[in-house]
């Protein structure tokens, strides 16, 4: 008699970190991509960010420019300075809003820029999803 399939889906092993600050956004976050069998990673600051940074590889980032102890943009060159993360896709995901911060970020190796008014967490999870599924 053949095995019968369990009715949980497996968790994607993909490395996602999610630094956020907000722990409401953060949590909120990790939920939609479980839904979506994403396990993520979390940190609360940006010394911890650049902690998990260098503590294991990541395949998708999403930073807040606007964090405790170090900055989003610190962590970005960070994130970039690690070889371990070379080709992680970055999005930014923050309340600032202007060209300046975007152009920055986008400098310091963002691949996207999101301010949090104008895009839902849904969206973020898809495009979480679908630049893990473009590392395939």
């Amino acid at each position: 008699m053949p095995k019968k399939k369990s009715s949980t889906a497996k968790i994607s092993p993909a490395r996602v970190l999610i630094i956020e600050d907000d722990e409401p956004t953060r949590d909120a976050l990790v939920v939609k991509l479980a839904h979506m069998n994403i396990a993520a990673g979390t940190a609360k600051d940006g010394e911890e960010a650049i902690r998990k940074i260098h503590e294991q590889q990541w395949d998708v980032v999403i930073v807040d420019i606007l964090l405790p102890k170090q900055n989003g943009l610190t962590v970005l060159e960070e994130i970039r300075r690690e070889p371990q993360c070379a080709d992680a896709t970055i999005f930014v995901f923050t309340n600032l809003c202007g060209a300046e911060h975007k152009g920055h970020a986008l400098e310091l190796g963002a691949h996207e820029f999101f301010e949090k008014t104008k895009i839902s967490l849904n969206d973020i999870a898809q495009k979480i999803a679908q630049a893990l599924e473009n590392k395939k």
